[in-house]
């Protein structure tokens, strides 16, 4: 079966119907709508709960649409928290929306691929993440469910935020280049970094109790592993487990000290065909874990390190994940999302599941994709693809006539200005890791945009002396 083919299973579900997408920024459903559309959907209502997004919105005759927003939050995962309880407790805005489109609540509702709630104002949603299934975001107990599925890993502790006993875990588990620190899921599941901290000393440490102090309880303490960071991909069917390739997560810190900064995800990267097999035996595990264990169903992935010839794991997100997103380039008429909410909420359409795995594989192998991007400072001017060429080593804006590098687009976010960077797949070699050249890109972005990120480097880069 081809993508069109896959698009076709979803038609008897869509056809004739009112169909509602709720939740995040309103413009990232666009492109839903307009496969909605031409399965013939009746009409379709956008609910954005993240503002409007970046990037353009549905046409008049494809879907309306309705943007709310939950104000400043401080973070991504903070603001992804207070995007899902507006779908919990939907605004007035909303409600309105909801009641002139749908009356009846007869229209099938699809929820973004972070969606925790059932139903929104009493109708149900066609997929949402189970309490079962959120639960193993938290990295402090999934050391466990890889032990469970006969995974190598790092050794670790799980410490409470106390300064005494976390020194004597540091000490017993520093291999010489510090110890990574991860909080636990007190104020929710988390991501990006955005509260992993690299101790490689007594003040680092001070300062890491300072800033997890009120935020957490507990954290997981393990050895730093060099590396390049890395995700793997799969998908639990009733009776299949696909594994899909390896995408490198584009993971960065600043040159003099540690933290680190998520920076989005690229295919570029390949590791060894060893390593690779063993990630996605590792993927195969770990799915036929969740099958077993909570029933889960739909896509997730499994962060971790490429070592040697070896990958740890570090995380598991069971939903949807960026570097899904980045593979699905490499096949834009796959509609993979709206195929996984129809598999979440138990609708059989015939997927098989073995020659779906295959189609994945073999055009994401085929086109790599990906790129880098980042929340930064309010203020920056909008832009949509302005053409930018990489040449000795910098980046620099393309000249007329010039074959373009990669493409930058930077707007309004709910919590800053989104910045990111969509190279050309004819331009980057395989096989490297892609983050040098996306430390180089934000050096760029500082001097020409003023991003205020400072220098930054790859996770493994040797640390600046001073």
């Amino acid at each position: 079966m081809g993508p069109m083919d896959y698009r076709e299973l979803l038609r008897p579900l869509v056809e004739g119907r009112r169909v509602v997408l709720a939740g995040g920024p309103a413009a990232a459903h666009t492109a839903t709508a307009g496969v909605l559309r031409q399965l013939g959907a009746e009409a379709t209502l956008v609910l954005g709960t993240e503002g409007r997004g970046t990037g353009p919105l549905p046409e008049p005759e494809v879907a309306a649409w309705v943007a709310t927003s939950p104000g400043p939050t401080g973070s991504v995962s903070a603001t992804i928290h207070a995007s899902n309880r507006l779908l919990e407790h939907p605004p007035p805005d909303i409600l309105d929306a909801l009641a002139r489109f749908d009356p009846g609540r007869e229209a099938l509702v699809i929820g973004s691929f972070l969606n925790e709630a059932s139903e929104l104002d009493g109708r149900p949603f066609l997929a949402w993440r189970r309490p079962k299934w959120v639960a193993f975001e938290d990295k402090l107990i999934v050391d466990a469910l890889w032990d469970r599925a006969g995974v190598r890993r790092a050794p670790s502790a799980v410490v409470h935020l106390d300064p005494a006993a976390l020194r004597r875990a540091t000490r017993s588990l520093d291999g010489g280049a510090g110890t990574v620190w991860a909080a636990d899921t007190s104020e929710g599941f988390h991501g990006g970094a955005e509260k992993t901290r690299w101790v490689r000393s007594a003040g680092e440490l001070d300062e890491a109790v300072a800033a997890f102090a009120g935020r957490t309880r507990r954290v997981r303490v393990m050895p730093f592993v060099a590396g390049v960071p890395c995700s793997i991909h799969g998908i639990v069917f009733p009776d299949h487990l696909a594994a899909l390739r390896p995408v490198e997560q584009v993971t960065l810190r600043r040159a003099a000290g540690g933290g680190f900064l998520y920076a989005g995800c690229a295919t570029f990267y390949d590791p060894p065909k060893a390593v690779r097999e063993l990630q996605r035996d590792i993927a195969r595990r770990v799915g036929a874990v969740l099958r077993h264990e909570v029933a889960y169903r739909g896509a997730f992935s499994i962060d971790g390190v490429v070592t040697g010839n070896s990958f740890l794991p570090t995380e598991l997100n069971p939903r949807m994940s960026a570097g899904l997103s980045v593979m699905l380039g490499a096949v834009p008429d796959l509609p993979l999302q709206l195929l996984l909410d129809a598999l979440v909420g138990g609708i059989d359409l015939g997927y098989r599941p073995a020659g779906l795995e295959r189609l994945l594989l073999e055009r994401a192998d085929g086109r790599r994709a990906g790129g880098t991007w980042r929340i930064a400072p309010d203020g920056i001017a909008g832009r949509d693809q302005a053409p930018l060429v990489e040449s000795r080593g910098d980046w620099r804006w393309a000249r007329e006539g010039e074959v373009a590098t990669g493409w930058l687009t930077c707007g309004l976010g709910a919590h800053g200005s989104f910045v990111r960077l969509n190279v050309d797949p004819g331009q980057v070699s395989r096989g490297p890791s892609f983050a040098p050249r996306a430390a180089r890109f934000w050096s760029f972005a500082d001097r020409e945009l003023g991003t205020g990120l400072g220098e930054l480097v790859p996770v493994g880069a040797p640390v600046s002396a001073g």
